[in-house]
C-alpha cells in the first residue's frame, strides 16, 4: 500500500484497484490519472493495488488463492491506514465479489465505502445474475455510503439496488493538455489508424479484422492499423495474430504490445485517426484519450460513449458488432482528410469538458457529502 503526501489534517482515502506502472485497462488509466490531479492535495490518497496476471486470470483456483492471500493483507493495511473512506473500483464477475469483499472488511471497521463501477459488461453481469448471488449483491451496493456510474444510461440499471441519494453518475477523466500534439503538417505515407485496448472480442477485434478485410477487398490499401494493448485473457495475443495472418493482413498492421506513458502518447500523434469497436464498453477512456490528441475516433453506441462522442461532429459511431458499417466508416475517414481534421478538431474540444480538473470536483463532492454524513449504520 502506499499513499500521497499529505499534512495529517488532510482526509484519508484508500483506493482499490489497479495501479500503475505499467498495466493495462481503463481504470487503471482512470487512477493514474486520479493520483496526479488537484485531488491528491485536497485529500492523502492511498492505494491498494488489486493487479492480477494473465496466469490467474486463466485459471480460476490460482485467482482463488490469490484472492485470500490479498484480503488478509487488505485487513492488516485497512488497519494501518487512517482513511475514512474505502473507494472501491470494481468491474464485473469474479473481480466484483472480490471488490464487493473488500467493502464488507472496510465496513465491519466502521469505514465509510464507494463502489466504483467501471465494468464493461457490468449491465449484463447484474441482469443474469442467479437470485442467491443477487442478495450477496443487494447487500455490498446497500452497504456503500456510495456508488458511482460513469453514464447517465447506466444509471437506471442500478435504481433498484441503489437509493437514489447514493447513486452518483461521474465519467472518467483524463488530463486533457498532456495528450495535445504539436500543429504542423500530417508526415507523408499511409493513413495511421491506431487502436488501443486489451486485444480480446470484447474490444470488437473480430469486427475490426473483418473490416479490414473488406477494406482490402474493395481496394483501399494506403493504411496501417497499429495495435497496442495487452491480453484480456491469456493467449488472445498469440490468437490475433495468428488470425489476421490467416487473413492476410499482415503488410497492414503491426502488432506493439502494451505501450504506456510517452511511448503511449507518441503513437497518438504518429496516429491520423483512432478505432475502438467495443462490444460492449462502460466509458472507454481511450476514446477521451484520442480525441484530447486531436484524432477523429471511430467507436460504438454502448455505454457512455454516446454521452460524449455525437456522430458526425466529434467522430463516427456504429452499432457493436457490425462489421460492414466499420469497414464503411474507416473507409471514409482514410479518404477524406478534411473531415477526419474537422472531427479531431471538435473532439479535441469536446475532451477538455472531461479534464480532471472538471470532473475531479465531481468526486470532491462525494467525498464531502460522505464525510460531513458519516459512515452508514451496519
Amino acid at each position: 500500500m502506499r499513499s500521497s503526501a499529505a499534512p495529517a489534517d488532510r482526509p484519508s482515502i484508500l483506493h482499490v484497484g489497479i495501479f500503475p506502472p505499467p498495466t493495462d485497462g481503463g481504470i487503471a488509466a482512470y487512477l493514474e490519472g486520479m493520483l496526479a490531479s488537484s485531488l491528491a492535495q485536497r485529500f492523502e490518497l492511498e492505494t491498494f493495488d488489486m493487479r492480477a496476471s494473465a496466469f490467474h486470470r486463466k485459471h480460476r483456483l490460482a485467482r482463488l488463492g490469490l484472492g485470500l492471500h490479498r484480503l488478509r493483507r487488505f485487513r492488516h493495511a485497512l488497519r494501518a491506514s487512517r482513511s475514512r473512506i474505502v473507494h472501491v473500483h470494481t468491474s464485473a464477475h469474479l473481480g466484483f465479489w472480490e471488490r464487493a469483499a473488500y467493502g464488507e472488511v472496510a465496513a465491519r471497521q466502521g469505514r465509510a465505502y464507494v463502489l466504483h463501477v467501471h465494468g464493461g459488461d457490468f449491465d449484463r453481469f447484474l441482469m443474469q445474475m442467479p437470485d442467491w448471488q443477487r442478495r450477496f449483491a443487494a447487500r455490498a451496493f446497500g452497504r456503500a455510503s456510495g456508488v458511482v456510474v460513469l453514464s447517465e444510461a447506466w444509471k437506471p440499471l442500478f435504481a433498484s439496488w441503489v437509493a437514489p441519494e447514493r447513486l452518483r453518475v461521474i465519467p472518467n477523466a483524463i488530463h486533457s493538455t498532456a495528450f495535445v500534439r504539436a500543429a504542423g503538417p500530417r508526415a507523408p505515407g499511409p493513413v495511421r489508424i491506431l487502436f488501443v485496448g486489451m486485444l480480446s472480442a470484447r474490444k470488437g477485434l473480430d469486427e475490426l479484422g473483418a473490416a479490414l478485410a473488406r477494406l482490402l477487398a474493395d481496394g483501399v490499401r494506403n493504411f496501417v492499423l497499429d495495435l497496442l494493448g495487452g491480453e484480456e485473457v491469456l493467449g488472445d495475443g498469440k490468437r490475433y495474430r495468428q488470425r489476421f495472418h490467416e487473413m492476410g493482413l499482415d503488410p497492414w498492421i503491426r502488432f506493439h504490445g502494451l505501450k504506456t506513458g510517452t511511448d503511449k502518447l507518441d503513437f497518438y500523434h504518429r496516429a491520423d485517426l483512432f478505432v475502438l469497436p467495443s462490444r460492449s464498453e462502460s466509458f472507454g477512456i481511450v476514446n477521451l484519450e484520442a480525441m484530447a490528441s486531436g484524432l477523429p475516433v471511430i467507436s460504438t453506441r454502448t455505454g457512455a460513449v454516446p454521452e460524449y462522442i455525437v456522430s458526425g461532429e466529434h467522430g463516427l459511431l456504429i452499432e457493436p458488432g457490425d462489421s460492414a458499417a466499420l469497414a464503411h466508416a474507416l473507409h471514409r475517414l482514410i479518404e477524406d482528410e478534411p473531415l477526419r481534421t474537422r472531427l479531431g478538431a471538435a473532439g479535441q474540444r469536446q475532451a477538455e469538458l472531461y479534464d480532471w480538473r472538471v470532473v475531479g470536483r465531481a468526486l470532491e463532492r462525494l467525498y464531502d457529502d460522505i464525510l460531513a454524513g458519516g459512515a452508514k449504520p451496519l
